[in-house]
């Protein structure tokens, strides 16, 4: 059940090192990639999903407009921030 989560590029003026990827409120994961795959669902529910960018100096930004997502057995569904 792949959730896939696309973040455009962010800018820093420090640089950006990490994406922090959030799941109903919580950290999730933490990529440097610019798509994750969230595995982690199940069929038929529904998550919140939000993403923040963190630079080098371990500053935060702010979190992403949340989108909630239902997990699809054969769909893909993708979340730009």
């Amino acid at each position: 059940f792949p959730v896939t989560i696309d973040k455009e590029t962010s800018t820093d003026n420090v640089g950006v090192e990490v994406y922090n990827i959030y799941r109903d409120g919580r950290v999730i994961n933490r990529t440097k990639d610019l798509t994750y795959f969230d595995y982690l669902v199940e069929n038929q529910v529904t998550y919140r999903y939000q993403i923040s960018a963190m630079d080098l100096n371990r500053n935060e930004s702010v979190l992403s407009d949340p989108i909630d997502l239902e997990a699809m057995r054969s769909a893909t569904s993708v979340v730009r921030g």
